[in-house]
């Protein structure tokens, strides 16, 4: 018994941790760069932001982008996602177009952000260049970070006492006596 009642205080702690996320933000407030346009990038840019003519007019690299909308109107309704014809249209299956569609869980948090008035988490640039470029977000990840000045550590002698193969094979290829 109290076997079954340990593997089900770890089996629910572990999924309480899984499912908590470490953000600067608080949970509840969704925002395009951290949580939207992760999910617009996978599923969208490819054709509306990517290239210098967006297909449809529609350009969703930013959030007033979005606002404005394309050739059909407003892609969003801040506070009104069941208006929002980006997400009716992804709901439909009408987008993407590939037939590879959003997630349930990703169109869920599109929703939201909508609902919640399509926040951002900081001002957006005045212009922007063709392309998709590199978001600071995209900047954090560890292979953009520079390159650090390390010293090698110090080469000490192995102990190979006992080893008298190993001493020798380390005699023969460096400089230890």
């Amino acid at each position: 018994m109290r076997t079954q009642m340990l593997s089900i205080t770890l089996a629910l702690s572990i999924a309480l941790s899984a499912t908590t996320e470490s953000r600067s933000e608080p949970l509840d407030r969704l925002t395009y760069e951290r949580d939207i346009r992760p999910i617009l990038k996978e599923h969208c840019l490819d054709c509306h932001g990517a290239e210098a003519e967006p297909q449809g007019e529609l350009d969703l690299r930013l959030v007033r982008f979005i606002r404005q909308g394309g050739s059909s109107g407003p892609a969003i309704v801040d506070g009104k996602p069941a208006e929002s014809l980006l997400l009716q249209r992804i709901e439909a299956g009408e987008m993407p177009p590939n037939g590879k569609r959003v997630p349930d869980a990703q169109l869920a948090l599109l929703k939201e952000w909508v609902s919640q008035g399509a926040q951002t988490l900081r001002p957006e640039p005045e212009t922007l260049d063709p392309g998709l470029g590199i978001t600071p977000e995209e900047r954090e990840f560890w292979s953009f970070q520079p390159i650090a000045d390390s010293q090698p550590r110090p080469l000490t002698q192995p102990n190979v006492s006992g080893r008298p193969s190993m001493r020798s094979s380390l005699k023969r290829c460096s400089h230890w006596d």
